[in-house]
């Protein structure tokens, strides 16, 4: 039986609720030592960001912003799918 993200990592958001960690838009880079970051191309439109920084860091895996979409079933590992 295949167990899914949430029963392996309780720590872990619902599916359904709307945060970075189920957005489509989530960088996980943690392996290469640079934690999670936004990988939404709008992101180069802040003027705040400098072009090598347009990916900023996401602060919790609970955290929330505008550009927020859920991931596409595609998108998810197999353990995830409903």
């Amino acid at each position: 039986m295949t167990k899914k993200l949430n029963e392996i990592a309780p720590d872990n958001p619902p599916e359904d609720q709307p945060c970075c960690f189920n957005c489509r838009y989530l960088g996980w880079y943690v392996g290469v030592g640079q934690g999670i970051r936004c990988k939404n191309t709008a992101n180069k439109n802040n003027s705040d960001l400098t072009y090598s920084d347009w990916q900023p860091l996401i602060p919790s895996r609970r955290y929330l912003c505008g550009l927020f979409e859920f991931k596409a079933r595609s998108e998810m590992a197999p353990n995830e799918w409903k």
